[in-house]
């Protein structure tokens, strides 16, 4: 397959059968999850959604959080906010 032939090839199956086509692909990669290890949740990287439900915040946190902050010191280095 190429920019100026779109054809995919696949060995024993006629090209202008894309059904066929389309079956042929799907088999070998079924084929090939078939044989891989199932996913074990518990050794996934720590960067994955957690299990635990995300923690909650009032208005009222955030707005004395917000209040903080400098109005001089806002379009400044993010470092120096606070």
């Amino acid at each position: 397959m190429n920019k100026t032939d779109p054809t995919i090839h696949v060995p024993g199956v006629d090209t202008v059968d894309l059904v066929a086509v389309a079956n042929a692909i799907n088999k070998q990669r079924a084929s090939f999850f078939q044989i891989q290890q199932p996913l074990k949740i518990d050794e996934l990287p720590a960067y994955l959604q957690s299990k635990d439900p995300p923690p909650k915040f009032h208005p009222w946190e955030i707005y004395s959080d917000v209040k903080r902050v400098s109005v001089l010191k806002v379009g400044r280095d993010p470092d120096n906010i606070v």
